[in-house]
């Protein structure tokens, strides 16, 4: 719009204002909300994942112990680290074998439940890294 004074020098800024055009018959599509069924998978991934997260500092923890002596850091040689990462995840049968169950429970869960989104990727790739960790303590 110009002012009638202004001759044109003055323009004014339209008002930018958002409007939603509603279509007859075609309502808009939510969000789906995730079912209970999925926030089970999801809860039994963490706890697999807090497992993991928990064996990892131990394994830190028993490199820190290896690689400090005297008061000063000494490289630590391939033996001990594949040691300590043994020691670390070396649970127990029952612990590993529920660690499987739990694992791969939640990757069915979730990549049933949610399709193949991004936790339900990750928890494939949890059972798979537990189920490995599992056959090399259990089968001989």
């Amino acid at each position: 719009m110009t002012s009638v004074h202004g001759g044109g020098a003055d323009v004014a800024e339209r008002d930018e204002q958002e409007f939603v055009v509603a279509i007859p018959g075609s309502a808009p599509r939510p969000e789906p909300r995730p079912t209970r069924i999925s926030r089970v998978g999801a809860a039994l991934f963490w706890v697999a994942f807090g497992w993991w997260l928990f064996a990892a500092v131990r394994v830190g923890s028993d490199l820190a112990q290896a690689g400090f002596v005297d008061g000063s850091f000494r490289q630590v040689p391939g033996a001990t680290v594949l040691d300590a990462v043994q020691d670390a995840t070396d649970g127990g049968g029952a612990e590993l074998v529920a660690l499987v169950g739990l694992s791969l429970t939640a990757a069915i869960v979730l990549l049933v439940r949610r399709g193949r989104r991004l936790l339900g990727s990750a928890a494939v790739v949890l059972a798979a890294a537990s189920v490995a960790d599992a056959w090399w303590h259990l089968v001989p």
